[in-house]
């Protein structure tokens, strides 16, 4: 997937709308957050952004699946030594995981 295309698929998932007139996401504090290039965080460059999206994995069952991808990603399978790759994992690799986590990666695009 291209950057931009994560970028869309993290912030959708994130609530972000992206319908053509009003593309916008409501936060809690009820700042509205409009989905284009200038306001969309950069989830496959910026940690915190990633942080962030993390944030809405709230089920055990999608946080398993997360750290699985990590570990794939990252190829982390030290047993021994601990997951430190996956500790220092980047944005993009978070990125990809938490889009496979969901089922929204697509392999070439």
């Amino acid at each position: 997937m291209t950057p931009e295309a994560q970028r869309v698929a993290i912030a959708e998932a994130c609530g972000w709308s992206t319908g053509a007139a009003s593309a916008s996401h409501r936060t809690q504090d009820g700042v509205r957050r409009y989905l284009d290039a200038i306001n969309t965080p950069n989830f496959p460059n910026d940690l915190n952004a990633m942080h962030e999206a993390e944030k809405v994995l709230t089920a055990d069952d999608q946080l398993s699946d997360y750290g699985r991808h990590l570990l794939s990603i990252t190829k982390d399978w030290r047993p021994y030594w601990g997951p430190t790759r996956v500790a220092h994992a980047t944005a993009a690799q978070r990125a990809e995981a938490f889009l496979r986590t969901i089922g929204k990666w697509e392999d070439g695009k």
